[in-house]
């Protein structure tokens, strides 16, 4: 019964001590929500990221802002509140999952700070974007291929992975390396073991050549920017603009954005790999 009361204490003053590290996150969400001039604007790159979509035609990314587009124009919502809203439980789904995920395999309460939290997705403001939102697919598909062995788990892998290339084509670069060296893992090194891979996921490659082949110009961004209508004022601008961007220009600020993080080419791989780690 002492050991018991022991344990109870422990892992109280644990849940306390994760609840008190996230306590200024959480602050900093209900300020956004209950506080339109804090929030981002309808014009920043973080919202229009989110709000891309199909009124010009089908184009990469533009799963989400049609879903959004289709309650605005259904229901009147408030565009920027849905977007905060969105952005905000997709990030505390995320955490609690990692914090579970922590306490189950004991690290240390300093380790989830140092390399989720404290570095680009807050520091720089990027939690208003899609990116939690590719993280936690990714965590979920890991999940099932690593968790479950029937044909059914290509079924959910391919419907997450679509709904992630939808939102963000970066899903598909993310995921497939790890399939495959999972593959090549149990199977051993072949072509066949790649191809494997490749078949299963078949419809998920479909649908990134559907959003390679469709990455946008300048007269869908145009027409995307005008569906809004009075929720965007003045000239074109944010993520919806970049839809019409060349490939080059594309690269070129991409690698910008990553230079922006203090050694992010060596901190997204680490981030991405650890995620694979705590999903597996």
């Amino acid at each position: 019964r002492y050991l018991r009361m022991k344990t109870l204490q422990r892992v109280n003053r644990t849940t306390i001590l994760y609840l008190l590290s996230f306590l200024p996150y959480l602050i900093t969400f209900f300020s956004h929500l209950f506080n339109e001039n804090v929030r981002f604007a309808n014009r920043s790159w973080q919202v229009t990221e989110v709000l891309i979509n199909y009124e010009g035609g089908f184009v990469r990314r533009g799963l989400i802002g049609e879903i959004i587009f289709f309650l605005y124009k259904k229901f009147g919502i408030d565009v920027s509140l849905t977007v905060h809203l969105f952005c905000i439980v997709v990030c505390v789904s995320f955490m609690v999952i990692i914090i579970r995920s922590t306490i189950k395999r004991g690290f240390s309460i300093l380790f989830l700070p140092t390399v989720f939290f404290f570095s680009s997705l807050f520091v720089s403001q990027y939690w208003v974007r899609k990116d939690f939102f590719i993280m936690l697919l990714f965590y979920f598909i890991i999940k099932i291929y690593v968790e479950h062995n029937s044909w059914k788990k290509y079924v959910a892998i391919n419907i997450l992975l679509s709904i992630g290339i939808l939102s963000h084509e970066v899903l598909f670069f993310i995921v497939v390396p790890f399939l495959v060296i999972r593959q090549i893992k149990y199977d051993g090194k072949s072509c066949k073991s790649v191809f494997s891979v490749f078949l299963k996921i078949a419809p998920s490659i479909v649908t990134m050549i559907l959003c390679a082949v469709n990455k946008g110009n300048v007269q869908q961004a145009m027409k995307i920017w005008d569906s809004w209508g009075s929720v965007m004022n003045g000239k074109m601008g944010g993520a919806i603009d970049a839809i019409g961007w060349t490939s080059a220009h594309a690269i070129s600020r991409g690698l910008e954005v990553w230079s922006t993080v203090r050694l992010g080419f060596v901190y997204y791989p680490i981030m991405w790999a650890l995620l694979a780690c705590f999903a597996a």
